[in-house]
């Protein structure tokens, strides 16, 4: 178990080590760009001085939207502040080391922001964390004022389905394999655990991170195993096109047409 462990770690920190930088899409006439350089100092075995040089690109909305200006800055860090985020690099050399972004979609009243994270702490990790925002309000944009609920228990039941269907496909793909005859309890204990995890995708869970663009809505979830074991986490976002959601158009909707 361990070896086996110790390779997907591997897979993990090559994939980390290869990821390309990840920057706006395109030209916004909503969101600049605030560009911080952070610098931490540590100091080597033969006592040189190393500098370690990061930079965070941070979505800032103009001042001609203050609501949107102001929910985006708390949404960046989770609610923790700037200050705090640069404070900890430059005494420790932890925390979020990096951040870019990408903007799939935005029009006078509704923005998608997808926000790329590189951090540094027990180990090395990336993420994306996506928001929709009501432009005018700073708020995040229900999905529900898009889709019916019968359309949303649709995509929940629909979505789990495939992704369990993606874990079996994946355990029938390697049933040769010569690595999975050799650690199949520790595959199946696997599977398992991703099979238990899509059962206990809440529906909440399931609409917390969306994202449109001109031809449809995009959904995404958490992954389900721990950090070590996820190369072989099934991929989690789904695009569905605006005209297959149209018999599930709500009253209030702008962009489901």
């Amino acid at each position: 178990m361990k070896r086996w462990l110790l390779f997907l770690s591997l897979v993990i920190s090559i994939g980390f080590c290869s990821a390309q930088k990840k920057s706006l899409a395109f030209k916004s006439s909503i969101i600049g760009t605030k560009k911080v350089i952070m610098r931490h100092n540590s100091y080597n075995e033969d006592s040189t001085l190393t500098t370690w040089k990061d930079s965070l690109l941070i979505p800032v909305a103009s001042d001609k939207y203050p609501q949107l200006k102001k929910g985006l800055s708390e949404a960046i860090f989770d609610g923790d502040s700037l200050a705090s985020i640069v404070k900890r690099f430059e005494a420790e050399g932890t925390g979020i080391t990096e951040t870019s972004y990408e903007i799939p979609f935005e029009n006078k009243d509704v923005i998608s922001i997808k926000i790329y994270y590189e951090c540094m702490g027990a180990h090395p990790d990336n993420y994306w964390v996506w928001h929709t925002l009501n432009v005018h309000t700073g708020k995040p944009y229900p999905i529900s004022k898009e889709i019916t609920i019968a359309g949303l228990k649709w995509i929940y039941h629909t979505y789990k389905a495939d992704l369990k269907k993606d874990v079996e496909a994946d355990r029938r793909g390697r049933k040769n394999d010569e690595d999975y005859k050799k650690n199949k309890e520790e595959y199946d204990e696997t599977y398992k655990y991703l099979n238990e995890g899509i059962d206990l995708l809440s529906f909440k869970d399931m609409f917390t991170s969306y994202i449109f663009n001109k031809k449809g809505i995009v959904f995404t979830t958490d992954n389900f195993l721990p950090h070590g074991m996820q190369p072989m986490e099934p991929g989690h976002d789904w695009f569905i096109p605006y005209t297959k959601l149209r018999r599930y158009k709500a009253a209030t909707a702008i962009m489901v047409k």
